[in-house]
């Protein structure tokens, strides 16, 4: 049998490495001269990708190889010491094992949203266990799983329950018509609801035919959380009620509705580790360049799209600026732009035979597709059905008499879960039964600012024990910077981080031989101060490198603005733009948040976008975004692209 040497010392290393923490307590560390050490997790979440344990190629140059064999820096000449692991390492290990032993007979039973808690926690302890990276694939735990559920294929297992949304979108056609579900009584209820929702949502242009279909639409959604997703709804809507709070104490600080709150609720059923096929993800469900432009750590050992309170702030910011962006005070465009994208919503604002007097979500519904046409009845069915949950026979308790019969604490750190049961005076099967959303075996809060149920009058004792408490293990890395460890070489930490180390050392300023020392800080982008947009009017004609952009065709402000690291309305405020409509040919002044650097590519025969792109390190899409092309366009030889990519 030929193996690659690095991919046998990996499998091999990784058996023996898991075997002697699972047998000594001693532990072990990485067997693999070009495997790092793991980056522990700052957010957690039961959606959490599984870490691939195949080999990838190295992206270093032969240079760079030689580079690191001349600093001396390889594993094999480190001292026994650094490569000893510790006790906890191995309680961790041990919890993963029943954690994922826990899933696999969940995942046989049928319970996939048991199994997927715990298969996530015990990837979560392995991470913390501070492993090497190939060794935190849920299925390099195989081999060692008890007789009782080794039958389960972990890695597939676990890959099929990711696959899935926790509640697609579902076609009109299979949406049973309500029928009789409801009385005449009943049904005038549902449409005075609709009437003050719309109101509160800044949308009262309805026609009265548009309001009937409508009202009936909606209807037909309420029957339907009523019978084929009752079980689901009434989960979510516990779920929701230990956030609801926050949500609205975040939102009415930039006086928005509360009732966006729903919008959540239909995009995720306030699972924090709802993860989409698109890899959209938390309560809010933001892709990663979406959420990194609301200001979002997403990166490795960090993605706070998962922290309810930090994710919930980049929800409002978009919203605010999806407002800004219509010019319209309806917030049913922008729930709709949150579905769609703003640029659909722009286009088909465009259409309209006076864009600047019918800006509505009635004006331009027909021109929607019709997963966005159902998203509003959605929430405007859930909202109804929250609201009055004893009106539509639900068997939960209202919002008044969850308060009456529990607190509701918020964690801001990681603190074991035990602790949290002992301050509050309670078992900790109780703390679990109180919140049946936490994964069943794991030992920690799952994320930052996890909100816990508590019993009613211990959220006292619960706050003055929160400081005391164990905190899970911190990570080395912030998703700006990574904290140098004992044993770590400046190319080991690019290599972790796809940065060339030569890279790494320039934005640092460490020069030849590039020597680094514990508990340094190494940045992972350009360390500089630039001038904001958003600094203030005083800031806004003029900032430190600013650029003209040329409009594309197809363009839309956020989507300019996440290619600049900047939001729609920074945009919109330095170019003193009252609305957010903007056209092919307009110039506009943009305040990047980091270096730019402007390239002229002339495309030659043979070249295609994606080869491009891979040329430069960036995305196709994003090259074709900046040109006013899309994958259906066919590049010509000669053609010039303009390419913005981050220094």
């Amino acid at each position: 049998m030929v193996l690659i040497r690095s991919n046998a010392v990996t499998v091999w290393g990784g058996f023996l490495c898991l075997t002697a923490l699972l047998l000594f307590p001693s532990g072990c560390a990485t067997l693999n001269p070009g495997a790092q050490k793991s980056t522990p997790v700052i957010h957690p979440d039961s959606s959490l990708d599984p870490v691939s344990s195949s080999y990838s190629p190295d992206f270093t140059t032969d240079d760079e190889e030689a580079s690191e064999t001349n600093t001396g820096e390889n594993l094999e000449n480190r001292s026994v010491d650094t490569l000893v692991g510790s006790l906890s390492t191995r309680m961790l290990v041990e919890e993963a094992r029943e954690l994922a032993c826990t899933g696999a007979l969940q995942y046989k039973e049928g319970n996939l949203e048991g199994a997927q808690s715990n298969l996530d926690a015990a990837v979560l302890n392995l991470q913390l266990a501070d492993l090497p990276d190939y060794m935190q694939s849920i299925g390099f735990f195989q081999p060692y799983l008890p007789s009782e559920c080794a039958s389960v294929d972990l890695q597939k297992a676990y890959e099929s329950i990711l696959a899935m949304k926790p509640d697609d979108p579902v076609p009109s056609e299979n949406i049973p018509d309500a029928g009789d579900a409801f009385k005449p009584a009943d049904r005038a209820f549902i449409e005075m609801e609709i009437v003050r929702l719309m109101e509160l949502l800044g949308e009262n242009s309805s026609r009265e035919d548009e309001l009937d279909v409508f009202t009936s639409e909606v209807t037909d959604f309420i029957n339907y959380f009523l019978t084929t997703k009752r079980e689901w709804f009434e989960r979510s809507y516990y779920r929701m009620m230990k956030y609801r709070d926050t949500v609205d104490t975040i939102m009415s600080e930039k006086r928005l509705p509360s009732e966006l709150s729903y919008l959540a609720f239909i995009e995720s059923g306030y699972m924090y580790q709802a993860t989409s096929r698109s890899q959209a993800r938390g309560i809010w469900q933001f892709i990663r360049s979406t959420g990194r432009n609301y200001g979002l750590k997403i990166g490795t050992g960090v993605d706070e799209r998962l922290d309810p309170i930090k994710s919930t702030i980049a929800a409002r910011e978009y919203l605010l600026d999806l407002i800004s962006i219509f010019g319209s005070q309806s917030f049913l465009l922008a729930m709709a732009s949150y579905n769609a994208g703003e640029g659909r919503v722009q286009r088909c604002l465009r259409d309209l035979d006076n864009p600047f007097e019918d800006r509505s979500f009635w004006q331009i519904r027909d021109c929607l597709r019709q997963e966005t046409q159902e998203y509003i009845p959605r929430i405007i069915a859930a909202a109804i059905v929250c609201e009055n949950p004893k009106r539509f026979g639900l068997n939960v308790m209202s919002r008044q008499e969850i308060t009456s019969n529990y607190d509701i604490v918020v964690c801001p750190q990681r603190v074991r879960l035990s602790s949290v049961a002992q301050a509050a005076g309670i078992d900790l099967k109780i703390l679990r039964e109180l919140n049946p959303d936490l994964p069943s075996g794991g030992s920690w809060t799952p994320v930052y600012n996890t909100h816990l149920y508590i019993p009613h009058g211990s959220l006292d004792a619960v706050l003055n024990a929160l400081e005391q408490m164990e905190k899970a293990p911190e990570p080395t890395f912030s998703g700006d910077y990574h904290v140098v460890r004992s044993g770590e070489s400046l190319y080991s930490i690019g290599k972790r981080h796809r940065i060339p180390y030569k890279r790494l050392a320039d934005w640092n300023n460490i020069p030849p031989p590039y020597k680094i020392k514990p508990g340094q800080r190494i940045y992972l982008q350009p360390h500089t101060t630039t001038a904001s947009a958003s600094a203030g009017p005083e800031n806004s004609t003029i900032c430190t490198d600013s650029l003209v952009y040329v409009v594309q065709k197809g363009n839309y402000l956020a989507g300019i603005g996440a290619m600049f690291g900047v939001t729609a309305r920074d945009i919109m405020k330095i170019n003193n733009l009252k609305r957010g409509i903007i056209y092919p040919g307009q110039r506009l002044v943009i305040c990047p948040a980091h270096r730019v650097e402007i390239i002229k590519h002339r495309v030659t025969t043979g070249e295609t976008a994606i080869a491009i792109a891979g040329f430069y390190g960036m995305q196709a899409d994003d090259i074709l975004f900046a040109n006013g092309l899309t994958e259906r366009d066919t590049l010509h030889v000669g053609q010039v692209l303009t390419i913005y990519r981050k220094k």
